[in-house]
């Protein structure tokens, strides 16, 4: 999907204007979303669907069902870090806290529990004096955690003191063995049995098996990628090509470009590393491609004189499979390639940036996530922001949402895409960015983090050109998580933006209230009624009355909205008048007219009953 070329769908009731200008189209359906959402989804399943339960899981379980705390402890690469997410993914979707980041509260702060949360603090790689400053706070948290039913699992950095009133939470998690650990991952990956002991995997694990959980799941992967290149061997083969990857080829890699004298033999190299597994011809059309983006010269050679695919891949070390993808032999050689590339001719950076914005749609993603990789490895993180800006504005903005994904997911850059984030929502961006933000806060940051979405997202929906993107993804949100609703209706309480009335009309919706948060609800109704004219609510209300027609909580949506209007110091009985005629508006449209006619009734005796209290209230003496 090129956001150059989207058009909108669905209804809008029109520009809603806010004055200088501020436009908002609020009632409306995005494009289809790219799948972030499930891609950060798939690494979740992977990691329950590869997870070796180790020495103290189930203590940790049973400690986390009965009091709702659990402190893992461990030593690093234990796989304490993916123990507390499976420990908390059977319970339902949890979130990251991020304490100290951008518009994130404090530990010690109330809003950072809400009811019923699944809560997560990874600890793991804070120093010292962090530690210090956070640990004070964890009494309080836990606190928040029991009055609000929620669930909290915390990561423990290594070797640290736990306060006496917080060892009871504590767990030691130990080390699974290495050997049923990588079993278990060449299982998922569907790698043929049996999976007996070779050599290689013999020295890879080595006698005292102290490789870390990290790196089992890598050496598992480069099993897999070495099968899928030659599928005729055996694990032996498959483990010992593995093997060699693991333990580096820089310099077999660096010997073989070396020996390569022609440009367009190492531009097919490249573009095997950089599309790695895709089809044959897409691989030799986008070797020719980066030849003429790199100015390498063309061959003026006749065609029948020219050495054909299959030969040209041989001497890259390259094998077309059945499923007519192109793979490297030797598994992670695309990643050492890509690697020496980047690290030895930094001129071609640039270029590469602007070859993988011009490829076809279908391989965008795999090239942007792999040019991304080599500036987040690099630690250039700031330059792939950069690039993902001058993405968004030469219409490649798909490309742009995959190099922002893969910031967000990277280990040690993702507070830092996180930030930038942020700053980019409140910066007034352009429709197609502020397409780009919504899909990413909403699909792919709001998986793991929904507060920081929701911060970003409200942010976005404030903006002149782009808002309406920011309202969709925030009223999407909403629906998926409702336990972002009641901190984003404070939100809209506490600061009192121009725009705010117009982002609660988009991205509340009836069918999301509930009795707790029917007080903000009501507030927020009250300041749009109060300072938008009515054309700019009465489709929205219409839609309200609609769904509270066939809602249990009929009368709560109603009187939502009565109370609303009988708050307001001016001009309730033309509020009412409104009301009333969108209820009627609506029972015309409603699929059961009988039921829509009984709402309006209600709402009708709301309406006489706020009257009537008005005026009991102006008669009492003062």
């Amino acid at each position: 999907m090129s956001a150059g070329t989207y058009t909108w769908v669905g209804r809008a009731h029109g520009p809603v204007h806010t004055g200088e200008g501020h436009q908002y189209i609020t009632q409306y359906e995005e494009p289809d979303p790219w799948s972030f959402r499930r891609v950060a989804d798939d690494h979740l399943d992977s990691l329950v669907d590869t997870f070796v339960p180790p020495p103290g899981f189930a203590s940790a379980r049973t400690l986390l069902r009965g009091i709702r705390t659990v402190f893992l402890d461990g030593e690093p690469g234990s796989g304490r870090s993916t123990a507390a997410a499976v420990l908390l993914a059977p319970l339902g979707a949890y979130r990251e806290l991020l304490p100290g980041e951008n518009d994130e509260p404090a530990l010690r702060e109330p809003e950072v529990v809400s009811q019923g949360d699944l809560l997560l603090l990874d600890l793991s790689a804070v120093d010292h004096d962090r530690w210090e400053s956070l640990h004070q706070d964890l009494p309080t948290l836990r606190a928040f955690v029991r009055e609000r039913d929620a669930h909290l699992v915390v990561v423990l950095p290594p070797g640290v003191e736990l306060a006496a009133a917080l060892q009871r939470f504590r767990v030691e998690i130990g080390r699974p063995r290495g050997l049923r650990v990588l079993r278990r991952h060449l299982e998922v990956h569907k790698v043929p049995p049996p999976f007996s002991p070779v050599p290689a995997i013999d020295d890879f694990l080595g006698r005292d098996e102290t490789r870390s959980m990290t790196q089992i799941a890598f050496f598992a992967d480069l099993v897999r990628r070495s099968y899928e290149a030659d599928r005729t061997g055996d694990l032996a083969a498959w483990a010992e090509r593995a093997l060699r990857s693991f333990k580096g080829r820089r310099t077999e890699v660096a010997a073989q470009v070396a020996g390569m004298r022609e440009a367009g033999q190492r531009a097919l190299l490249l573009a095997v590393a950089l599309l790695h597994g895709k089809h044959a011809d897409v691989v030799h059309e986008q070797a020719a491609e980066l030849l003429r983006t790199l100015g390498g010269p063309v061959d003026d050679r006749p065609l029948l004189q020219r050495e054909d695919l299959l030969q040209r891949l041989d001497t890259v070390g390259a094998r077309i499979g059945a499923d007519g993808g192109v793979r490297f032999l030797v598994p992670g050689q695309e990643t050492e390639a890509r690697t020496h590339f980047w690290d030895t001719m930094p001129e071609i950076r640039g270029p590469l940036g602007r070859w993988a914005a011009g490829v076809p749609e279908p391989l965008r993603p795999r090239a942007a996530e792999n040019v991304a990789a080599e500036y987040l490895r690099t630690g250039h993180a700031d330059t792939l922001h950069r690039l993902a800006l001058s993405w968004c504005g030469e219409g490649a903005a798909e490309g742009a949402a995959h190099l922002l994904a893969r910031g967000l997911g990277h280990s040690v850059h993702g507070g830092a895409t996180r930030r930038w984030l942020y700053e980019r929502s409140r910066a007034h961006p352009s429709p197609t960015e502020s397409f780009v933000l919504a899909q990413v806060c909403g699909n792919f940051l709001a998986v793991t983090h929904p507060h920081q979405a929701l911060v970003r997202l409200h942010h976005l929906s404030r903006g002149k050109a782009g808002g309406r993107h920011g309202i969709a993804a925030l009223r999407n949100l909403v629906a998926a998580d409702p336990r972002v609703l009641p901190p984003l209706l404070r939100r809209l309480r506490r600061d009192e933006h121009p725009a705010d009335p117009l982002v609660f009309l988009g991205a509340c919706p009836a069918e999301a209230v509930t009795r707790t948060v029917a007080a903000d609800v009501r507030a927020c109704w009250s300041a749009v009624l109060g300072h938008q004219p009515p054309h700019t609510w009465q489709p929205y209300a219409e839609r309200w009355l609609h769904r509270a027609a066939d809602s249990p909580l009929r009368d709560l949506l109603l009187g939502i909205l009565v109370d609303a209007g009988a708050s307001l110091a001016h001009g309730r009985g033309a509020v009412f008048a409104a009301l009333y005629a969108c209820a009627r508006d609506a029972e015309r449209a409603a699929p059961d007219p009988a039921r829509a006619a009984t709402a309006s009734e209600a709402l009708l005796a709301h309406i006489t009953g706020a009257q009537r209290e008005a005026r009991t209230e102006r008669s009492v003496p003062v």
